[in-house]
């Protein structure tokens, strides 16, 4: 009976040693460098009246935040990012101060990741006044200007080009509510992927309730660093606000720090194969 339990006691300290080994290296694994794109994504929703043209800013975009705090967290202390507040007025409306109509392009500088030329049709640099938003539903997401873009019954399109290969891009976004926004990131070969954002689309004008959402959307492709974005959406009339465009490179991508549990799991392993060896002995 004694060697009975003897045999079972080992066999338990067998699997609890390969448990505690596979969790080690899965925390290990959780680390290192990700070989495939990793994106972002959060989103709160205005949930106004169906089809309303309130004029609505969220002040408090909880889950935008928290997509945004995520990709940050893979960032180092020298990544920059554009807020747009570093243009002057040249022109009001009764509701928004437009800082330049439709420029052709206009560069940005990001610090240790270089610079980024954005470059499109229909855009605005956009000033809140009186912390009312711009066109219905668009606003900054940090400080008082941002780049607005409208369609105006044609597809709208802007692109970021960048002097320096870039890992890591993110952004904000504010009023999308039925017209679809693609992006496609251009590597140094030439070579493109597409993604369509996944925010919460409305059927339909009519029944839409998402306009003055925001959502934040961030991508980190350590293996396939890209020179340029290209954003690309169509609606029959739509304005969409845009802000807080972060960008880095390879060298200021870090993995996070691990989180107390993968730090429990990780001693709970080493303290298994040290039992596991002394039992041996």
């Amino acid at each position: 009976m004694r060697k009975i339990l003897t045999g079972l006691i080992i066999v338990k300290s067998k699997l609890f040693f390969i448990l505690n080994i596979t969790l080690l290296i899965v925390s290990c694994v959780s680390l290192s460098a990700h070989a495939i794109p990793v994106t972002f994504f959060g989103e709160d929703i205005s949930n106004v009246t169906p089809g309303s043209n309130e004029h609505v800013v969220i002040s408090d975009f909880v889950n935008a935040n928290a997509a945004r705090d995520d990709f940050a967290n893979y960032l180092d202390a020298t990544t920059w990012f554009e807020n747009f507040e570093g243009y002057s007025d040249t022109a009001s409306t009764a509701n928004f101060h437009t800082v330049t109509q439709y420029p052709a392009e206009f560069t940005a500088n990001f610090g240790d990741a270089g610079n980024a030329t954005i470059s499109g049709n229909r855009m605005e640099l956009i000033t809140r006044k009186n912390s009312l938003p711009g066109w219905c539903g668009t606003y900054p997401t940090s400080g008082d200007q941002y780049l607005g873009v409208s369609t105006n019954g044609t597809d709208a399109k802007f692109e970021l080009t960048f002097d320096e290969a870039q890992s890591a891009f993110g952004f904000f976004a504010t009023d999308f509510e039925t017209a679809p926004l693609n992006l496609t990131f251009e590597n140094l070969a030439g070579e493109k992927m597409s993604l369509e954002t996944p925010y919460s689309r409305a059927g339909n004008e009519a029944t839409r309730i998402n306009n003055g959402s925001v959502f934040f959307f961030g991508l980190i492709d350590v293996d396939n660093p890209f020179t340029k974005v290209t954003f690309e959406t169509n609606s029959t009339w739509e304005g969409f606000g845009f802000d807080d465009f972060t960008i880095a490179t390879r060298e200021q991508i870090v993995d996070p720090v691990p989180e107390p549990g993968t730090w429990l799991l990780m001693t709970v392993g080493l303290g298994a194969m040290i039992w596991v060896r002394r039992r041996r002995v």
